[in-house]
C-alpha cells in the first residue's frame, strides 16, 4: 500500500499544481488588460492574443484539476467502501458512489492504469476489483498474513495494514498500527 500512498500524494500535488498554473495563468491575463488601461494605449494585437491564450491555459488546467480532485475523492470512497465490501464488486462501489456501473468500470480502469491500486485488476467475468497481495521484497504471497482495517488517528481514513505491523496511511501518510 506505501506505493499507492506515494502515487496519491503525487497526484494530490500536482492537482495542487493544475491548480496554481490556472492561477498564473489568469494573473498573466489581468496583469496583460490592466496594464493596457492603466498606459492608456490602445492595447496591441498581441497582448490581446496572449490575454485569450493565458485565460483558455487557466481554463483548460483547472478542468484537469477538477477531474483529478474528483478522481482523488472517488479513490478514497472506493477504498472505503472495499474495506466494508471487500469482495471489490463493481455493483456495490457504483451503487455507493450513486455512479453507472459503466462510469464506475471506466474510473477504476483510470485509477488502475494510474497505479493507483497496486497489483490490480478488473475481473470481467465476475464483475469485479481484484486486488491481489504480494510482498514483492521476496515474491512470497502475503495472503497468509492477516490484513486488518484500521482507522488513522490522524485523518480518520480506513487501510488496510497487516495484523502486528506498522503501515502509512493511505490518505495522510500517518502511522498506523495493526
Amino acid at each position: 500500500m506505501a506505493t499507492a500512498n506515494g502515487k496519491m500524494i503525487r497526484a494530490s500535488l500536482r492537482k495542487n499544481l493544475l491548480y496554481a498554473a490556472t492561477a498564473l495563468c489568469l494573473l498573466m491575463a489581468v496583469i496583460f488588460i490592466v496594464n493596457s488601461a492603466v498606459s492608456g494605449t490602445s492595447v496591441p494585437g498581441v497582448f490581446i492574443a496572449l490575454a485569450v491564450l493565458f485565460v483558455v491555459a487557466a481554463a483548460m488546467t483547472f478542468v484537469r484539476a477538477k477531474r483529478m480532485n474528483k478522481m482523488i475523492l472517488l479513490y478514497r470512497q472506493y477504498i472505503s467502501i472495499m474495506n466494508q465490501y471487500p469482495d471489490g464488486r463493481i455493483d456495490e462501489l457504483a451503487k455507493h458512489t450513486a455512479k453507472s456501473e459503466a462510469e464506475t468500470m471506466e474510473n477504476l480502469t483510470y485509477m488502475i492504469n494510474q497505479n493507483w491500486f497496486v497489483n490490480a485488476f478488473i475481473n470481467r467475468d465476475t464483475q469485479c476489483l481484484v486486488i491481489t497481495r504480494t510482498n514483492p521484497e521476496n515474491n512470497i504471497n502475503a495472503d497468509k498474513n492477516e490484513y486488518i482495517s484500521c482507522t488513522c488517528p490522524a485523518c480518520g481514513g480506513v487501510s488496510k495494514v497487516l495484523r502486528g505491523k506498522s503501515s502509512k496511511c493511505d490518505f495522510c501518510g500517518g502511522t498506523i498500527h495493526g
